[in-house]
């Protein structure tokens, strides 16, 4: 390993640490996922449902264009001056 380190080949490196933490590394994430209230979410479940809440919030809201405004011809909202 330290051969590889030395010549920048990070790839066994990499194999050595996940050996070494093992499966910890994803306990981690899921204790860093918290309700909206700040208490952390203890299972599975929670951290699903929490993150479904979260993209329902960020991803559904009305559109800051009017959409009928894009089916218009550009020269009528923006004549060309002569």
């Amino acid at each position: 390993m330290e051969e590889d380190l030395h010549h920048d080949n990070m790839r066994s490196v990499f194999r050595a640490i996940e050996t070494l933490a093992g499966e910890k590394h994803s306990q981690l994430v899921l204790n860093c996922i918290h309700e909206e209230d700040g208490t952390l979410c203890r299972s599975n479940e929670e951290v699903m449902q929490r993150w479904s809440e979260y993209f329902t919030a960020a991803l559904n809201y009305l559109p800051a264009t009017n959409l009928h405004l894009l089916n218009l011809n550009p020269l009528l909202l923006f004549p060309i001056q002569t």
